[in-house]
């Protein structure tokens, strides 16, 4: 949802980018927080891309009640205020991210790419919350090793190496490996793939998205190691999976 006061800049917002390229749908136009909070009431939205500085109710009294309310919607602020105590306000009210108006039509496409990667990672890590409560659970180490599985499952899309995670919890490689093993009952290598594979399985059957896009999101930049691997996984192509030709 877009929500900007200037009916010029909010029509330009609509019509200057390519969303659906970007991985967005634009559900709605509002021009205040007011009219934002009246749509929220009975429809989902993921993004807000908004004005901080608007009549009535601006940006940044709409993110506090947002908040206020529980919604887990992630917002970007547009200003033209380079002002640091309006910048201090929305990153301090949890705003993604913020973009001066003098710079939209070279920082809109890289902060919303940015963006479309956290929200497939906050999902990734939604779809496989359950799956973590079991891993956790079988944990002989509930420290380093608890930790470290938790950040796997929010960053396996990325490009995880298990000598930087060992690091990162001041384990050794060779101990972290033995250990990560134990908890899980796979080699990290191993794990990364089943939860990458695993999340393309579920969004293949769930989602519209080209089976391009899922592939990268997944971590795959190679369509063809992509189906290789997922057709040793799945016993069929990713294709099959997107028309229902498997049910399993």
């Amino acid at each position: 949802m877009i929500v900007e006061d200037e009916i010029l800049i909010r029509q330009g917002l609509e019509k200057a980018f390519d969303w659906a390229e970007l991985g967005f749908s634009l559900d709605a136009l509002m021009e205040d927080g007011y009219e934002a909070l009246d749509y929220l009431k009975k429809n989902p939205v993921d993004v807000i891309l908004s004005d901080i500085k608007m009549p009535g109710m601006d940006g940044l009294e709409m993110m506090r009640r947002i908040r206020g309310i529980g919604r887990d919607i992630e917002v970007v602020f547009l200003t033209g205020y380079a002002d640091f105590s309006y910048i201090k306000q929305a990153m301090s009210g949890q705003a993604f991210e913020y973009i001066l108006k003098l710079d939209l039509l070279t920082e809109v496409e890289p902060v919303f790419r940015r963006l479309k990667n956290h929200l497939d990672q906050k999902r990734a890590l939604a779809c496989f919350q359950g799956q973590a409560q079991e891993i956790v659970q079988l944990m002989d180490n509930p420290g380093a090793v608890q930790q470290a599985q938790r950040y796997v499952l929010a960053h396996f899309m990325e490009n995880l190496r298990m000598e930087e995670v060992a690091r990162r919890f001041y384990m050794s490689p060779a101990h972290f490996s033995r250990m990560y093993k134990q908890a899980t009952g796979h080699s990290f290598s191993d794990h990364v793939k089943e939860l990458r594979l695993g999340w393309a399985y579920k969004m293949l059957g769930e989602t519209d998205l080209l089976v391009q896009d899922i592939a990268r999101s997944a971590g795959y930049a190679d369509m063809k190691h992509f189906t290789q691997i997922f057709k040793e996984r799945y016993g069929v192509p990713p294709s099959w999976v997107r028309e229902g030709r498997c049910s399993s």
